[in-house]
């Protein structure tokens, strides 16, 4: 049975969002556990009171050696440790854990530990083996579903990307833009001129330097006694829910970049009229003891109207800067670019490709 182009085109939509669900699964299993252990755990030292080694598989090869029959058995070998420690307000704990990449397992050998203060029986050896080196591995493979997934969701059929040019505005009809590649503005001036990838990129900031800052105001000091509060009991939901901000953004960030990527590269070119042009501002008054400042914002949105495919659209644009540096005045026309897939959500061309 032969799919059509819609069918395959659902399909890898599913396997997209499949995709999408696991790397967050994963991302939101690293934050709650792995991450949140390894920035708010404690630090203690263990002794293994017990080794067991366990075959995972019975069954076995047979091969001929010297005209003789040798059995070699073809499953591995896992081997656990029972390891005591003390936590910090003296509780005895013992925990099982899985002895991965060649960690020595003897007993009476000691390993470095750590665990959450509110649940020391899943304490794990802090090392780069037993616990940093898995976790970068789950934080490469979420990071490789989640990117896999939005190239699946986002990408269009072949029959897409070449629709038929209907429609006509008053002065020209859209033409897909010149034959010479388009440089696509770097990062840094697509922070300045586009808000959303402008607010992702600022999210993802703002996330890092939280959990990053309350790791850092957290951490245990030896020798000193920190009292718990409810304020101190919250850090690590609130360094959870900034690391899970951040991965949004992420996401959001890569999502929108793609789409300005494709909507200049490959869009439609078309002329809009501009029908109105405003400009809002904002005061914000900032007293203090010593002094008294007062500052002004504004914000810059233009309202544009354009024909496509034989419908009418008037479109709300916020710009970066005031529309006279893009020549969006108001009773003026201005170049436009859009994806056909999408034609409510034009981007100015001359925002992105222009000077400023």
């Amino acid at each position: 049975m032969i799919a059509t182009p819609k069918q395959a085109a659902i399909f890898w939509k599913i396997v997209g969002c499949s995709l999408i669900a696991l790397g967050l699964l994963g991302s939101t299993s690293l934050v709650l556990k792995e991450y949140r252990l390894a920035l708010c755990g404690e630090h203690a030292t263990g002794v293994v009171t017990k080794v067991e080694t366990i075959t995972t598989s019975t069954s076995s090869k047979w091969i001929t050696r010297g005209g003789q029959k040798i059995a070699i058995p073809r499953g591995g070998d896992l081997t656990f440790m029972q390891i005591a420690f003390t936590t910090q307000a003296g509780k005895q704990m013992e925990v099982e854990t899985l002895a991965t990449f060649h960690t020595e397992a003897a007993v009476g050998a000691s390993h470095p530990l750590i665990y959450l203060p509110s649940k020391p029986e899943l304490a794990k050896i802090y090392s780069a083996k037993q616990l940093w080196l898995p976790m970068i591995v789950g934080t490469l493979f979420s990071i490789g579903c989640l990117w896999l997934g939005v190239w699946r969701v986002m990408r269009q059929p072949a029959s897409a990307k070449e629709p038929a040019l209907m429609g006509t505005l008053p002065r020209s009809e859209p033409q897909p833009q010149a034959s010479t590649p388009v440089v696509i503005p770097s990062l840094r001036e697509l922070y300045h001129r586009d808000f959303t990838f402008g607010r992702a990129l600022k999210t993802i900031v703002g996330g890092l330097v939280g959990v990053l800052g309350i790791h850092w105001a957290t951490r245990p000091v030896p020798g000193v006694v920190i009292e718990d509060s409810p304020d101190r009991a919250a850090m690590p939901y609130i360094m959870i829910a900034a690391a899970i901000a951040a991965l949004i953004a992420i996401v959001v960030a890569v999502l929108r970049h793609r789409t300005l990527c494709r909507t200049l590269q490959t869009g439609l070119l078309l002329k809009g009229v501009v029908e109105a042009a405003d400009a809002y501002e904002r005061r914000t008054d900032d007293q203090t003891d010593l002094d008294y400042t007062r500052t002004y914002s504004r914000s810059y949105v233009i309202t544009v109207g354009y024909v496509f495919q034989g419908e009418t659209y008037h479109q709300r644009i916020r710009l970066p800067l005031s529309p006279s540096t893009y020549g969006a005045m108001q009773g003026k026309e201005v170049d436009l670019v859009l994806l056909p897939e999408s034609p409510s959500k034009p981007l100015v061309r001359e925002v992105y490709l222009g000077k400023f």
